[in-house]
């Protein structure tokens, strides 16, 4: 069975927060979401499952992201920081990740990201 985890992001983390942090939170995130069901999907597959394998798969993940909407992973803006947050929420639901896990990350991402200035 695959599970599913909520984040959330801590003072400590918001402290000092900068455009390639905010990044790295939605990085965080987003592998705290998914790493069961990738790291299931990788066993499945035959292909190595680590968890730094699964760590990396969800980076590589997040920078398609940032492909999809025309951003740069390296020199994130606020801009499309939000439209990475939303397209990979959609994702989310597309994958069947349940509603309430989805809503609270993607809250949490907001959060991230309207820190920002």
């Amino acid at each position: 069975m695959v599970n599913f985890y909520k984040w959330t992001a801590s003072n400590e983390q918001l402290f000092g927060l900068d455009l390639a942090k905010a990044r790295d939170l939605v990085v965080e995130c987003f592998y705290t979401a998914q790493k069961d069901k990738f790291q299931a999907l990788k066993e499945k597959a035959g292909i190595p499952s680590s968890e730094k394998d699964v760590y990396d798969s969800i980076t590589v993940m997040v920078r398609l992201a940032f492909v999809e909407v025309e951003g740069d992973f390296q020199q994130p803006t606020k801009e499309k920081l939000l439209k990475v947050v939303d397209f990979l929420n959609a994702r989310e639901v597309m994958w069947g990740t349940p509603r309430d896990v989805v809503e609270h990350n993607k809250a949490q991402m907001l959060k991230v990201v309207n820190k920002l200035r």
